[in-house]
């Protein structure tokens, strides 16, 4: 499980940059992360000139970004200018740096309007170990309306998760959507286990399967919304964006496995070629967030009391260590943010207390 303390906020000061610079301050604030900002010039040699570009790059287009992070008044790290490849710099920072978060300001629109993620952010996600987000030139500020595709599968449940939190979050109406394949007569009969109104069957299967894991979910008060469509993944996928005028897509990078596949990285990429709308896609390993199962909130619980009993006897250092183990399941326990704000200003860790506290009045301030 995650939770957001690094975001790496990628930029090619595109015409994204304007949103990506507010959306990424937005989720800094309400997750208390710290923003990196990193630019990567795309040239392979070692000169006078390319240091002087990267100053130049630094002076003139960087340090406007770092004032309206500065304004958004997030924790906020030395902006990175970087030379090289530009998909193997990203990943190579986000792994040095740990970063829990990629995010991409992508799409410069074509003649006909439509936007293309370009083959950068394409290989970054397709390679992060970490989610990624990759913002749409025209995402507004307060996500208003996200989009989750849904195959039942253990990665779109993952996925379904982070769109929760994310919903929780911007307090953005939500509406899952699943899309029942065309298969053939054959995978059809396979499937149902019947050699009569086969297709009728499989996707009438298909939609009670969609309806039985969604009432198994835990919304927390989100207003959501279910939508059955049919056809192809992708092509039904933006048709339902378009028609609910997305801000966001999240979804998983795999679906379901055997004849049934969703193929949601097919889908995927087919989406970053036109893409609709800001997109996250979460991988098997490094999903945004997970639900907490009851034997999750037992160990929380035991945790939450042992690093309140180390806190009351002054032992510091064991007690954050604690409250980071609880943050690490939860990072919207309030009493662990005040717990670790205490523990940080005793041992003289008074930025990491202050963005505990900030922190903190955010969550207040949403909730």
């Amino acid at each position: 499980m995650r939770s957001l303390q690094t975001l790496l906020m990628a930029t090619d000061f595109g015409s994204a940059s304007h949103s990506l610079t507010l959306v990424t301050a937005r989720l800094a604030r309400v997750f208390g992360s710290r923003v990196v900002p990193l630019h990567v010039v795309d040239v392979h040699s070692d000169s006078i000139l390319v240091d002087y570009y990267r100053r130049q790059i630094g002076q003139r287009l960087m340090d406007p970004l770092v004032e309206t992070l500065k304004e958004e008044n997030v924790e906020l790290a030395h902006p990175i200018v970087l030379t090289g490849s530009v998909v193997d710099q990203i990943l190579r920072k986000a792994d040095e740096l740990e970063a829990d978060m990629i995010i991409l300001g992508v799409g410069e629109p074509d003649d006909y309007g439509t936007v293309s993620a370009g083959p950068n952010a394409e290989a970054v996600m397709q390679r992060a170990h970490q989610p990624v987000l990759v913002i749409h030139p025209s995402t507004p500020l307060f996500l208003q309306r996200i989009l989750c595709p849904f195959d039942g599968s253990e990665t779109a449940l993952r996925g379904l998760k982070n769109a929760i939190r994310l919903a929780q979050a911007f307090q953005a109406e939500l509406r899952v959507v699943t899309v029942v394949p065309q298969v053939n007569w054959v995978t059809a009969a396979a499937e149902v286990g019947s050699f009569s109104n086969v297709h009728e069957q499989y996707s009438q299967q298909w939609e009670e399967s969609f309806h039985t894991a969604l009432g198994k979910t835990d919304f927390g008060g989100v207003n959501w919304s279910p939508e059955v469509r049919s056809g192809s993944a992708s092509q039904e996928l933006l048709a339902a964006a378009s028609e609910m005028q997305a801000d966001l897509i999240v979804m998983g990078a795999t679906g379901k496995s055997g004849v049934t596949r969703m193929l949601l990285g097919s889908t995927t990429r087919r989406v970053l070629r036109k893409l609709p709308c800001s997109l996250l896609v979460v991988h098997d390993e490094d999903a945004l967030q997970e639900e907490l199962q009851a034997d999750d909130v037992k160990v929380n619980q035991l945790a939450y009391a042992a690093a309140t009993a180390l806190l009351a006897e002054q032992s510091y250092e064991a007690a954050l260590r604690k409250f980071d183990r609880v943050l690490a399941r939860n990072p919207f326990h309030m009493a662990a943010l005040e717990g670790k704000a205490k523990a940080c200003e005793a041992l003289g860790q008074y930025e990491r207390a202050a963005r505990c506290h900030r922190r903190a009045e955010v969550l207040r301030h949403e909730s």
